[in-house]
Formats: structure tokens, sequence, C-alpha cells
């Protein structure tokens, strides 16, 4: 399959057409080419689909925090041992890198940086140390 970005040509015979996009990674596109449109081209941007960030941390209470990138900074605060849904913005292109801290009560937090791909999971194991 093309990469993302990379034009696909098609030769469509007269009459109308429905073309439909495909994609493990993005919802499904539909593009409805009339009868009689002039030849030229089609551009859209694919949708991604979310991608699925699973944090298991010691101690079980420790929570995760979304740092950056901006547009990842939404109150996602799930609890360590959660599998979650992160949607990603159809105006970037993936991978998708995120600043995460996971920390809990009288521990020292911890910083990671993850990389987010389009309906697969990412799985991140951290263990805290404890505050003195």
């Amino acid at each position: 399959s093309p990469s993302p970005g990379q034009p696909l040509q098609y030769d469509l015979p007269p009459g109308d057409h429905t073309l439909v996009f495909r994609s493990d990674i993005a919802y499904d596109h539909v593009v409805r080419v009339a009868a009689g449109q002039a030849a030229g081209s089609l551009s859209g941007r694919l949708r991604w689909k979310p991608a699925r960030l699973l944090v298991q941390a010691n101690p079980a209470t420790a929570r995760v925090q979304f740092r950056s990138p901006p547009y990842l900074e939404r109150s996602i605060f799930p609890k360590a041992g959660d599998q979650v849904m992160i949607p990603l913005p159809a105006d970037r292109d993936p991978p998708f890198s995120a600043r995460i801290m996971v920390y809990a009560e009288r521990y020292q937090a911890e910083y990671r940086d993850i990389a987010l791909v389009p309906n697969q999971l990412t799985n991140v194991t951290v263990k805290l140390t404890p505050l003195p």
C-alpha cells in the first residue's frame, strides 16, 4: 500500500463512481465522482483511528498524565492498567510522539517519551521510586 501523502492514480470509465479508501489505521473515506465530471485530481485527508495506550505501573495506584504535545494535553488521566483510546489529529501524519508523566502519592514521578500509532497498542511499564 502507498505511504501517506502519496498519490494514487486510477483511470475511471465514463459514468458515476464511488471510491472507498479503506485502511487499518484510518476510518473509511468515501469519494463520489459524477458522470461527466472533468478529469483531474481529487485529494482528501484520512481521519486516523485512535491509538491505544496501556501503562502498567508499580504501584498500581499510579496515574498517567499527558504533558505534550499540545494536541494531547486534554484531561486524560487514566489509572495504571487502564487501556485508553487516544484520539489523533487528522492534520498530522503518524507516528505521533508524546510525553507522559506517571505519578503516585509518595513516589517520584517519571516521564516517558512514547510513540502513538493509529489503531495500535502502545504498552508502557513503569516502576516508580518511593520518596524517602
